[in-house]
């Protein structure tokens, strides 16, 4: 998959992650959800810095500091179709075991 997005008039054709049509979805209680992420997709270029920008309780640090595969309390894992590739892989469709390789290969 090539993925091809402009960043200040240049475009990315070799991104170093690439976020597709990602979805986030928290239960509120037995029978109802709320959509805080619906279908967002963005580039991040490699060799640059990046800023998240958001208002206080946002769920900036909430969805940056966990694993991808790996809902938060009361969240729904992302949605089929939601992808977060970095590289060949996508790791929205990882284990958690699996991410916890990539973060932290073991010696082997």
């Amino acid at each position: 998959m090539t993925s091809h997005a402009i960043v200040h008039g240049t475009a990315v054709t070799d991104p170093l992650v690439s976020v597709r049509n990602l979805r986030v979805s928290f239960r509120l209680d037995r029978h109802n959800t709320f959509d805080a992420v619906r279908g967002i997709s963005f580039d991040i270029p490699r060799n640059t810095t990046v800023a998240l920008v958001g208002e206080s309780g946002s769920g900036k640090k909430r969805h940056l500091a966990r694993d991808p595969g790996t809902p938060a309390a009361g969240e729904r894992d992302h949605p089929q179709g939601s992808e977060i590739r970095f590289g060949a892989r996508n790791l929205a469709a990882l284990s958690t075991r699996e991410l916890r390789d990539i973060r932290a290969p073991r010696s082997r």
